[in-house]
């Protein structure tokens, strides 16, 4: 969807680098999540099934440290997203000053009507 999102920002609107960069970031994060934090943090929460819950041991504070920078890249990739969200809301606010001179043409007094009105 990511990948989507970015072929149609880059082949079909004028956005500026700084959206494509924040794009191209939020890919990358979700892309380190799904390679390399989740089936490592999947191998050591099976190893720490069959630990008992008290015994202190070095694969639990992996997954602990695993888990603290998954949900730190979690947290980047929100920021990262409002922010693209608010460029793109206070890119589309301001109003096209062509969009009021192609109205105004409309009302000009030698376009008529279709029927010659």
């Amino acid at each position: 969807m990511g990948a989507l999102f970015l072929f149609f920002v880059l082949f079909l609107t004028k956005e500026n680098k700084v959206v494509l960069f924040l794009i191209l970031s939020m890919i990358a994060v979700v892309a380190v999540q799904h390679i390399l934090l989740t089936p490592a943090m999947i191998s050591l929460g099976r190893m720490i099934d069959y630990l008992p819950p008290a015994a202190p041991s070095r694969i639990r504070s992996q997954f602990w440290v695993l888990h603290s920078f998954y949900w730190g890249m979690e947290l980047t990739k929100w920021v990262l997203g409002l922010v693209l969200g608010a460029r793109l809301v206070a890119h589309r606010s301001g109003r096209s000053g062509y969009a009021g001179q192609q109205f105004n043409l409309v009302d000009k007094a030698n376009y008529r009507h279709v029927n010659g009105l």
